[in-house]
């Protein structure tokens, strides 16, 4: 019983002291939050590092630039890293290209080939645009700040425990790893034994095998872009719905009996809209843009796999139709848990209005 009392009067006191209390504008700010920060380079630092290896992303991914003033020498400087990302997205766009030229000179003499140019289309459509949103609302760097740094210097500000974060990220790559390399496989596979599905078979790129091992490299690493920054916001969700169960429980903790500072918990509500709405600002932009395609090319893939196309190796049908089952259920899977850890961080919003009245 004592013990109840003394964690609702730490509760009630941590939610009267004013906000001003718990900023600091010198030029150290983070000095002393290096806890905070070596947790979140903990949940997003892998997931960065691997999106920079797909050419996704070219900013810092330990987060030690936080706080660091910007100089204009660092803005004129162009990293490697950066022109890698260019290259990379560059070739999204181009296979994109190479799309719709062959969608444009053979895709309409047959049926089947419509299909799948369209859908080719639309899948290097996603990926390309994807991957340049990310190289706008990513980076953490020295310089202009993205939308992604302000929302982690948010969740610095908030000081939350995020320590049991760390779990789900490796889980997450894990799985991300294990479903890129049996694409990979798929990929290579269809390559060497039905060239005759590949974008690069069709006309004018058909008869230059060096476009084959361009695309064949295009769709690897477009790949990446189909999966890590879905991962990337799954863990955004768990670190929002985090913040909302800290706040609910040290609201919970404070007896009925006691006055409750309803100013100070207004302010903290605040900053907590706050938080999910830079988190909104970098997202929104991507969900739209793979919501929008996917549906759709769901579609496409569905009419792949009950009408695979004909190819000149009739017993490597099953193949065919297997590969397309299988982006057909990658992709709905994307969806569903586009869908599921969003609808979880706006079930936590809707019961903190009923719940808290403010």
């Amino acid at each position: 019983m004592q013990t109840s009392v003394e964690e609702a009067d730490r509760a009630k006191e941590e939610l009267e002291i004013p906000p001003i209390a718990l900023q600091d504008t010198s030029p150290n700010i983070y000095n002393g939050d290096e806890q905070q920060i070596e947790a979140l380079q903990a949940i997003f630092g892998p997931i960065l590092k691997f999106m920079k290896l797909g050419g996704i992303y070219f900013g810092d991914t330990s987060f030690k630039r936080l706080g660091q003033p910007s100089t204009t020498g660092s803005k004129k400087k162009i990293s490697i890293a950066r022109i890698y990302c260019i290259v990379v997205v560059g070739s999204f766009w181009f296979s994109l290209a190479m799309s719709f030229v062959s969608l444009y000179v053979e895709g309409f003499s047959v049926l089947q080939n419509v299909y799948s140019l369209i859908g080719f289309c639309m899948w290097h459509f996603v990926t390309a645009v994807v991957a340049t949103t990310c190289l706008f609302v990513l980076p953490v760097n020295v310089g202009k700040k993205s939308r992604f740094e302000k929302f982690v210097q948010n969740l610095i500000e908030r000081r939350v425990d995020l320590a049991t974060l760390k779990l789900h990220t490796r889980k997450g790559l894990i799985l991300a790893i294990f479903i890129l390399v049996v694409s990979t496989l798929i990929l290579l596979v269809a390559l060497q034994w039905m060239p005759d599905l590949t974008l690069a078979s069709y006309k004018p790129w058909n008869d230059w095998y060096g476009f084959r091992v361009f695309w064949l490299a295009s769709m690897i690493f477009s790949c990446v872009v189909w999966l890590l920054p879905t991962l990337l916001f799954c863990l955004t969700c768990l670190v929002l719905e985090r913040q909302f169960d800290l706040f609910c429980k040290r609201v919970s903790l404070v007896d009925s009996h006691q006055t409750l500072d309803i100013t100070a918990l207004k302010k903290k509500h605040q900053k907590l809209c706050e938080t999910v709405s830079l988190a909104d600002k970098v997202f929104s932009p991507v969900l739209l843009e793979v919501i929008s395609i996917t549906i759709p090319l769901l579609c496409f893939n569905f009419y792949t796999a009950i009408n695979p196309p004909m190819t000149s190796e009739g017993g490597l049908m099953s193949f065919s139709i297997i590969g397309a089952v299988y982006w057909l259920l990658g992709s709905a899977g994307i969806l569903s848990l586009i869908t599921i850890f969003g609808s979880r961080v706006n079930e936590k919003v809707r019961k903190l209005r009923s719940n808290v009245k403010i």
